[in-house]
């Protein structure tokens, strides 16, 4: 077993287990792929931004973003289409509005159950 842990500078502190037994190949390639086709229910893009004083988050999450730091949150302005969303994201990630916005309408359509 091997455990990390985080210290993240705002002296927020998490760790995770590692269980280090070696697996078959079939059992790691049937895990990968179920890995690979498991989707959250809602979206989630985040963003860590260092400066001289801290790391600043940004998230977006349910339909909703914000600005997360030493002073706490920061809601942003709630959007209404997924192409607003989707420039948003882009602003502040880089990612292809297209990319995005395909991403966002998924999630919609997931929601909706379509």
């Amino acid at each position: 077993m091997a455990t990390i842990h985080y210290y993240r500078p705002n002296g927020k502190t998490s760790r995770q287990e590692y269980d280090l037994t070696p697996m078959e190949d079939d059992v790691l390639q049937k895990a990968a792929e179920y890995s690979q086709n498991l989707f959250k229910p809602n979206p989630l893009v985040e963003l860590r931004i260092w400066n001289s004083n801290e790391v600043l988050h940004w998230e977006f999450r349910h339909w909703n973003s914000f600005w997360s730091s030493l002073t706490g949150l920061q809601h942003e302005r709630a959007l209404d289409t997924i192409e607003e969303w989707a420039e948003r994201i882009q602003d502040y990630t880089g990612m292809s509005t297209g990319f995005v916005a395909e991403a966002l309408a998924f999630y919609r359509d997931r929601e909706r159950g379509r």
